[in-house]
């Protein structure tokens, strides 16, 4: 890191790696700009899973950022919608019928990967960042074994979570994850929408719902 730079000041008044307050601080950004940057990977980052200092960010990555935005100041935007709203989407329960035809879908679009899956592979199949299918271990939304300071994924295990309220309900989602959903809607437009589901047929169909695992 050239430490002459515009930004090269940062090295100087800050440590090797920083935290998500600093980051909206140095960047003159708001928090939730700051949370798109690092879940979606724009800032590369490490996810402790807790609920306070949750991320460590490189201060060198900032500068990269930062350099970059200067070249082009609409890089790293959040998509329309980002800052409308904060809450999780209200979850619908999919019809028992709904549930299997996700679940079949998906196990065909898995069968090209191996068994136990890395964190590359979960984002080729997903389209969102390494960092993001990281958060998502970290969380443990993600079940996964730990092994050589690698995160292995089983299959079983990434389908649960490709089947569950925490996926399906990702407010903004990647464009493989709306392809994915707007295959479903093509298999059956009255079961599947762009959010994972349909409410009122969830709802209403046979009067019965499947009860999330």
């Amino acid at each position: 890191m050239n430490q002459s730079g515009v930004y090269g000041w940062l090295l100087q008044e800050y440590p090797s790696t920083i935290t998500k307050e600093q980051l909206y601080k140095v960047c003159h950004i708001s928090k939730r700009t700051a949370l798109h940057l690092l879940e979606h990977g724009i800032i590369p980052c490490q996810s402790t899973g807790k609920k306070t200092r949750k991320y460590t960010i490189a201060t060198a990555d900032v500068i990269a950022f930062l350099e970059k935005r200067d070249k082009d100041p609409e890089y790293g935007l959040a998509p329309e919608g980002w800052y409308i709203g904060i809450s999780k989407p209200l979850d619908y329960s999919l019809t028992p019928e709904a549930f299997e035809q996700m679940e079949c879908y998906y196990r065909e679009e898995m069968e090209k990967y191996p068994d136990v899956m890395s964190v590359m592979d979960v984002a080729d199949l997903t389209g969102y960042v390494k960092t993001t299918v990281v958060n998502w271990c970290g969380k443990q939304q993600l079940r996964h074994f730990y092994i050589g300071q690698k995160y292995k994924i089983p299959k079983p295990w990434l389908l649960e979570f490709l089947l569950s309220v925490d996926f399906r309900t990702i407010t903004v989602k990647s464009r493989k994850h709306k392809a994915h959903l707007a295959a479903l809607a093509h298999m059956d437009e009255k079961c599947i929408t762009q959010n994972g589901i349909d409410p009122v047929i969830s709802l209403q169909k046979k009067g019965k719902t499947h009860h999330e695992r």
